[in-house]
């Protein structure tokens, strides 16, 4: 591609013409040796070496001369081109536009250029021309005619057209990219897109010039400046800062480029929040699955080990009965035989156990109404509980029926309360309950090993120390126990958990640290009574448009019923403890339709922010939230009070229920 000439190389070129040509300007060859000599014949040689069109007319303008590439245009050779005009060669109205132009290069007496497409005769090759007219003058200074020189820019103008597209196209990349991309010099942004506008909360405008290490946490800066410095190329994790002083999750992902002359740096800003938490649910969900996959193994060890032993202790204890059969009354064996017996009797119950948690138990199912199970045990639970621990039984209304082995049922509440009672020591509250309940397929997205249909649920809560996450992670696993050597076998939830799955129901367990423990049997329904059983979970689900303090202290829990309400259409005001409910709802009392608050947080817990809010606003509606049961010791304040409770986790459809009823029934 040849380079666009300068206005200064085509003058030199005019001048050089003109300087070759015929004093008296007659027609004839630009150069012709006889007359010019060796100098003649250099110039001549010169403009028939160079690809662009040369040519010459006179005033009138008929041709003087061209070069060979002249020629190819006319397709005529010179000698036939000289005395002629544009008109023996071309249509009218280009020679027309040939011949304006002549008269406005004589008139003006400067030069002048212009772009034009011309066709050549041989060949028929078209391109576009960059020409420049000059007029020439004899050496008195007369004009005497115009000389013209055309060079064809065509693929210089179609590489510069690609050129622009292709920055146009950078461009519409670069504003349409879902990330920030910034070019900084040493951390100083060059230039940047609308997309690092867009998650900086900064105009284009501010972030150009700005030090890149605003758009930075603190806590982060240190390894932003080691990965400039290395030059570091792969993607990697920061906190990034807004310019209202909020922090995000950011993702940089920086290369070192060539930018006007010099080496600089482009990076791409992406906000993670949403892909952190799917990472998370990801991380949680295999969290469970390798659980759960443990779970498995663990009950085929233990089911293959129990299977084994029983038929070994079968042994042991049958002849253990024949010995003592053949002794008399006063043998002096009959105290160890006796400890032998007990011990086998003993190891008996373990390896019934074992085989209950690896679901090898023979069932001897029924239609069972938990209400009337529950029942039947209740003086058999209080016995085995003690004086020192309250039980307390709330039925469920028009219970559905559970087909299941009421022994084994019998076992789980046995388990579940022992266990209950082993963490109020200095004594408490165990509340047994009931309810029918539905678990739609929202629900069942985050927790795999469950089933979407209708259950009877069978929950217990203990008043007592409460378990961490690393406990809860640990309860249902075999030989786990949080008691001293001697006091547990570390079987009694891991049976739980066995009996559980093997009536195809799922367990749950729900606890905070000083706060008690509440555990949920799901056990399918076998049959309903369908004026009654999930009446209160049916009907269409209204939404609306009022605006909701929200506080709870669980991040992920949080963001999730925002993220619920919000496409529902509420505004949400969520604060992540009680004071920084208290803070939000000061500077937006006025505002605020509803409280939607966890009853157990950091600091203060929701009964206090409840307390506090309605000193100012005493007829605001709430609704409170918790893992525990509505009749639990930290939730009594919400029956006592004729307030609402919902359980957690809740169902998207359940939670946005409750939120209508609670907002409906506040308006006059």
């Amino acid at each position: 591609m040849s380079a666009k000439p300068t206005y200064e190389e085509l003058e030199r070129r005019v001048q050089e013409l003109e300087k070759a040509l015929d004093g008296d300007g007659a027609k004839g060859q630009v150069f012709p040796d006889a007359n010019l000599g060796q100098s003649g014949t250099l110039h001549r040689t010169l403009v028939e070496a160079i690809p662009d069109l040369v040519w010459l007319k006179d005033v009138k303008g008929q041709y003087i001369s061209c070069n060979h590439a002249f020629e190819r245009f006319f397709g005529a050779k010179e000698a036939e081109i000289i005395g002629m005009t544009d008109y023996d060669f071309v249509s009218t109205e280009m020679a027309d536009s040939f011949r304006h132009l002549d008269r406005k290069v004589m008139q003006a007496n400067s030069p002048h250029t212009n772009e034009e497409w011309l066709t050549f005769a041989e060949g028929g090759y078209r391109g576009l021309f960059e020409t420049i007219k000059a007029p020439l003058h004899d050496p008195e200074g007369r004009l005497i005619g115009v000389l013209g020189v055309a060079r064809d820019i065509t693929h210089r103008q179609q590489a510069e057209k690609d050129l622009r597209e292709s920055e146009e196209r950078f461009r519409s990349l670069h504003n349409a990219s879902f990330g920030g991309i910034a070019i900084h010099d040493n951390g100083v942004i060059l230039e940047c897109n609308q997309g690092l506008a867009v998650i900086s909360g900064f105009s284009v405008a501010e972030l150009v010039g700005m030090d890149g290490l605003q758009l930075i946490a603190e806590q982060s800066r240190d390894l932003v400046r080691h990965n400039i410095r290395l030059g570091y190329e792969l993607p990697y994790d920061v906190v990034g800062l807004r310019k209202d002083g909020s922090e995000y999750p950011a993702r940089l992902e920086g290369k070192n480029v060539p930018y006007k002359g010099r080496q600089v740096r482009t990076v791409e800003f992406r906000d993670v929040t949403e892909l952190k938490g799917v990472e998370e649910n990801q991380k949680r969900l295999q969290e469970q699955l390798n659980q759960a996959q443990k779970m498995e193994s663990v009950g085929l060890l233990a089911g293959g080990i129990a299977h084994d032993f029983n038929n070994l202790l079968q042994v042991i204890l049958g002849y253990g009965e024949i010995v003592r059969e053949g002794l008399t009354s006063d043998s002096p064996v009959h105290p160890s035989l006796d400890q032998i017996m007990k011990a086998g009797h003993r190891a008996r119950n373990l390896i019934t156990q074992l085989l209950a948690f690896s679901r090898r138990q023979v069932l001897e199912v029924a239609d069972v109404d938990l209400n009337t199970t529950v029942g039947d045990m209740l003086q058999l639970l209080r016995r085995v509980i003690g004086e020192h621990v309250e039980l307390r039984f709330h039925r469920g209304h028009d219970l559905g029926v559970v087909r299941a082995d009421s022994g084994q049922i019998g076992q789980i509440l046995t388990n579940l309360c022992v266990n209950a009672r082993d963490a109020m020591p200095g004594g408490g509250t165990i509340t047994i309950e009931t309810e029918n309940v539905l678990i739609d397929s929202s629900y069942c997205e985050s927790r795999f090993w469950v089933e979407p249909g209708r259950y009877v649920l069978l929950s217990v809560t203990d008043t007592g120390c409460g378990m961490d996450h690393a406990v809860q992670s640990q309860a249902f696993e075999p030989f786990f126990t949080t008691k001293e050597v001697g006091e547990g076998s570390g079987l009694g939830l891991s049976t739980v958990y066995g009996l559980v799955k093997q009536h195809r129901g799922f367990v749950h367990v729900y606890s905070e640290v000083d706060k008690g423990t509440t555990f949920k049997i799901y056990l399918p329904l076998a049959e309903r009574r369908a004026e009654t059983v999930g009446s209160k979970l049916k009907g269409p689900v209204r939404v609306g448009n009022e605006t909701i303090l929200l506080a709870e202290d669980d991040p992920m829990v949080r963001d999730l019923t925002c993220t619920l309400l919000e496409r529902s259409g509420y505004t949400i005001l969520a604060a992540a403890d009680g004071n920084e409910a208290l803070a939000i709802f000061e500077e937006n009392a006025d505002r605020i339709d509803m409280l939607l608050l966890d009853v157990i947080m950091p600091g203060l817990g929701g009964r206090a922010v409840f307390d506090a809010i309605r000193q100012v606003r005493p007829d605001i509606p709430a609704l409170f939230a918790s893992g525990y049961s509505m009749n639990a010791i930290h939730t009594d304040f919400v029956l006592d009070e004729g307030l609402t409770l919902i359980q957690k986790p809740a169902e998207r459809d359940e939670l946005l229920r409750k939120v209508r009823e609670v907002l409906d029934q506040a308006r006059p």
